[in-house]
């Protein structure tokens, strides 16, 4: 194979990874926005249990999102019971909308 040939191959493996790219982060956007409006028809709060139901994708997906969305802090959250029970039960970790941002636009 000349190195002609080797450049275009390249060249064509670079397109599909960025095509590839474009489309994880478009279906990541869609993710975060589903939670988002989750969040916002649940004042209270919301685990990911829930969440995860409500978007349509498992815990581990929707737990990466919560923490971009809460580094960014459109999501805050804290633990329910703020201490652990006596009994050994675990505590939950509740999501929701940080109060100044109370409208997300995506981004």
């Amino acid at each position: 194979m000349n190195t002609l040939a080797v450049l275009a191959a390249a060249a064509l493996c670079l397109k599909a990874l960025h095509e590839l790219a474009k489309s994880s982060r478009a279906k990541a956007e869609k993710r975060r926005a589903a939670i988002v409006d989750f969040l916002a028809e649940n004042p209270d709060g919301a685990t990911v249990t829930a969440i995860s139901e409500a978007a349509g994708h498992q815990p581990g997906t929707i737990f990466v999102d919560l923490a971009r969305l809460e580094a960014n802090r459109h999501v805050t959250s804290w633990w329910v019971p703020s201490q652990p029970p006596p009994d050994g039960t675990p505590r939950r970790r509740y999501y929701g909308l940080a109060k100044s941002r109370s409208t997300w636009n995506g981004k």
